[in-house]
């Protein structure tokens, strides 16, 4: 998606939320169905 082409407004609605963020309960459906939001973490480069 262009995001930077969007309104806020259009943004808020594609990502289901408000300038005030999720509620505790979006929040917590969110963790459940998509997990942590961490960095996994780097793989050590292959030696050839």
């Amino acid at each position: 998606m262009d995001w930077h082409t969007k309104s806020k407004e259009e943004i808020l609605k594609e990502l289901n939320t408000s300038e005030n963020g999720l509620s505790k309960q979006d929040a917590e459906k969110r963790l459940k169905k998509y997990g942590l939001n961490e960095i996994s973490k780097k793989r050590k480069p292959l030696k050839y």
